[in-house]
């Protein structure tokens, strides 16, 4: 049998039983011929070959050349880069889960009708969000405080985030209220693809983000203290918020406006 601690670990490596044991053997008794692993292994000879070959395709086995034919273990060093290559594996799969997630939800919630609602903790998981309007490809309306991101995820915000979306080609239409960034905000809305309209935030204060982009609506809470975002993915709540943000921008239109930008306070 398999050394009862090892075996689970070459286990997730790929190995079944039958080849857990005989790399074990070869590694404690040295290279050995197949006909010297018959009894100590106690697999049938067909079988015995069959995992023989086997380990060979994984790296884990060699024909050591001589007057007969012996087998040896490979150093064990090689089982952490089979390890760190299922690493990678995982990850890639992970990336493709991710990629294809919107696209599965979106048949996912045509068939069952129902609002999905998914949560985001923390600066990773708000880029998380804002990454998932960079995969979908859609036009973004949003109403938007430019006073609260915390600096880190700001300059990502701007630095990164930004620049992508316009090398993505989506548009932004957003309403901001703010004071400390706005300036920046408002002058930097034509390099960054996106029609701007301020609002007096004395009178129409906004904090954090919402944002709309084809059937979801992500409701982001950027404050240091306060890192959340909500995602809901609903055809109606997400058509509801795209048209009033519409509507902002419509008036705004009509009455000549964006105003100029407030100065920053301080």
């Amino acid at each position: 049998m398999p050394h009862e601690i090892h075996f689970p670990i070459l286990s997730q490596l790929g190995l079944n039983e039958s080849e857990t044991l005989v790399y074990e053997l070869l590694l404690e008794l040295g290279p050995k011929s197949a006909q010297e692993l018959l009894t100590p292994s106690g697999l049938g000879r067909g079988n015995l070959y069959n995992v023989l070959t086997s380990l060979k395709k994984k790296g884990l086995v060699f024909e050591e050349p001589g007057a007969k034919t012996v087998f040896k273990a490979v150093d064990p060093e090689v089982l952490r880069g089979l390890a760190k290559a299922k690493m990678a594996a995982t990850q890639d799969l992970l990336n493709q889960v991710n990629a294809a997630m919107p696209t599965l939800k979106s048949h996912y919630n045509l068939v069952t009708k129902r609002p999905t609602v998914r949560i985001f903790e923390g600066i990773e998981g708000i880029k998380e969000v804002y990454k998932e309007t960079l995969a979908d490809k859609q036009d973004i309306f949003a109403l938007v405080g430019t006073d609260d991101p915390a600096p880190e995820l700001y300059k990502w915000l701007t630095k990164t985030y930004s620049v992508a979306r316009v090398k993505n080609n989506i548009p932004a239409f957003v309403v901001a209220s703010g004071n400390q960034n706005v300036r920046e905000y408002f002058e930097t809305s034509e390099q960054f693809k996106r029609k701007t309209f301020l609002i007096n935030k004395e009178i129409y204060p906004f904090h954090g983000e919402v944002d709309v982009f084809g059937d979801k609506i992500a409701f982001i809470s950027y404050k240091k203290e306060e890192l959340i975002s909500v995602i809901i993915e609903s055809p109606s709540l997400a058509e509801t918020i795209r048209s009033t943000v519409k509507f902002i921008l419509d008036i705004g239109e009509k009455i000549k406006l964006p105003p100029e930008p407030q100065r920053p306070v301080g």
